[in-house]
């Protein structure tokens, strides 16, 4: 069984609780007999941005514009510059290391009871999608998004799971990234060398423009939840 190569997000040294729940959930559901883990080293943490960092990396506020934010009112937070690279390193070494399809999972996620019938199943019938760039599989702001109507689109139904194609995002804790795209977002960012939003706000602008052909998705199914938002854990960015 070809196992599916996993980065997990977390500093081991400052996210201490996150890490040790991590681990407990990974072997209590025996992830590993599935996903391939990987836990990068060195991953930038918000103390560690500097304000050079700041000037040449956040030129603009295009994306943050689009969600109501300025950079002049509500600049972004060091946190949110850090967890923005933290996505790209890990895009990174999947593209330098593996020509395939990979997940990307956030310090504060917490597995479902159900997470490897569900993560098979999405993986499965991704396939049978033919323009997916990235699918959202954790349940993200889901609540929040619901009461504003979202899902907007009618869903793609195979074998009775949904899939809704949204170009916005409703979790960052567990997208799973199509190999091609991983690319795509690469080379946008070294093209502009912008941090213009969150990393969520940035893929969803990029979305938005309908001549980048990139596709957001989201799962019915979910496999984890965020624990910032259930208050598990208290918020880096907030």
């Amino acid at each position: 069984m070809v196992k599916i190569k996993t980065f997990i997000i977390c500093n081991k040294e400052k996210e201490i609780k996150r890490f040790d729940f991590l681990i407990k959930q990974i072997n209590e559901l025996e992830l590993n007999s599935f996903l391939d883990i990987y836990f990068l080293d060195n991953f930038t943490w918000g103390d560690e941005i500097e304000i050079s960092t700041i000037q040449n990396l956040c030129k603009t506020d295009k994306s943050m514009k689009k969600h109501g934010r300025s950079i002049k009112k509500s600049p972004l937070r060091p946190s949110e510059i850090s967890l923005f690279l933290n996505h790209i390193k890990c895009l990174e070494y999947a593209n330098e290391n593996f020509n395939e399809n990979c997940l990307i999972l956030e310090s504060d996620v917490i597995f479902k009871d159900n997470i490897i019938i569900n993560l098979k199943k999405i993986i499965e019938y991704s396939n049978e999608l033919n323009d997916w760039n990235i699918i959202n599989i954790g349940d993200g702001h889901k609540k929040h998004m619901e009461k504003n109507g979202y899902p907007k689109s009618s869903p793609q139904i195979i074998n009775n799971y949904k899939f809704y194609k949204e170009n916005i995002n409703r979790c960052t804790e567990a997208i799973f990234w199509n190999i091609n795209s991983i690319k795509t977002i690469l080379n946008l960012f070294y093209k502009e060398q912008d941090i213009n939003g969150p990393f969520d706000t940035y893929l969803d602008v990029f979305s938005n423009d309908p001549a980048n052909n990139f596709n957001i998705y989201w799962s019915e199914y979910t496999i984890a939840e965020q624990g910032s938002i259930n208050k598990m854990f208290k918020s880096f960015l907030r």
